[in-house]
């Protein structure tokens, strides 16, 4: 009798160490993905927003800038030589397109993810430079994909192929996502670059470096506008308008001097 007096105190305060760890392990994400509870984590969030991988290697082996040297040169991957000769490559690192599609798809989740948040807390004022930094973010990283797996823009972009434009956080496993076409592309990420623009604060960074600040985000809208060309050429103005408002009235002043 006295055993099963000592037995059952035991078994008890097992079941209750059981339980308590089963409910620690359900807390946690089951994708380790971050909890945005605070402003700070929802600004250092866009850090990842941005993509580890550059597809600069790549559109050079697919430019006119690259030739070919044969064995006079033969140091170089095999998946270089592949994206000169435009093959699909065999095998994959940083800067190929499957990790490039990767990357990028991975900083677009990341300016989602604060964008939910944000919207979340009712889009306080507080948080509005760093809902444009994911806007242009999620823009930015669209636009280089485009350029990667899609055609240039041309006059038949309504007919041509783009790629998936992600704007909300995936809950499902594998889901399916349509292409959609080259000018619902374009023009979604003209609608988040302008958006973003707008609410941009350099003030907000303690290190504005990596970011996209005032002045980086009009760099890339002048570029995004040079591919997004209007059959009337339109868009060369939007091209000149945010050239000025990053190089000011003394280009040289903001060029490097080679």
């Amino acid at each position: 009798m006295r055993r099963n007096q000592l037995y059952i105190p035991l078994f008890i305060a097992t079941l209750a160490i059981v339980g308590s760890s089963c409910n620690d392990f359900l807390d946690e994400l089951p994708d380790n993905r971050t909890e945005l509870n605070s402003e700070q984590k929802i600004a250092k969030m866009l850090v990842s927003a941005y993509p580890e991988g550059s597809a600069n290697e790549l559109f050079e082996l697919y430019s006119d800038n690259t030739d070919d040297n044969s064995a006079r040169y033969s140091y170089y991957k095999l998946s270089e030589e592949e994206c000169y000769n435009w093959k699909d490559t065999q095998e994959e690192y940083q800067d190929t397109p499957t990790n490039l599609w990767e990357t990028h798809y991975i900083a677009i989740a990341s300016a989602n993810m604060a964008l939910e948040e944000i919207e979340k807390r009712g889009n306080p004022e507080s948080l509005m430079p760093q809902r444009g930094e994911a806007l242009v973010c999620r823009a930015y990283n669209h636009f280089v994909l485009a350029n990667i797996f899609c055609n240039a823009y041309n006059t038949h972009a309504s007919q041509e192929l783009g790629i998936p434009y992600m704007t909300k956080v995936e809950t499902t496993v594998q889901p399916q996502y349509g292409r959609g076409t080259l000018q619902e592309t374009y023009e979604k990420i003209e609608k988040d670059l302008l958006d973003g623009m707008a609410l941009i604060s350099d003030d907000s960074y303690s290190v504005p470096k990596y970011h996209f600040t005032r002045k980086a985000a009009y760099a890339f809208a002048a570029r995004f506008y040079l591919y997004y060309m209007k059959p009337d050429f339109s868009n060369c103005d939007e091209v000149i308008k945010y050239a000025d408002r990053v190089l000011g009235s003394d280009p040289a002043a903001e060029l490097r001097d080679w």
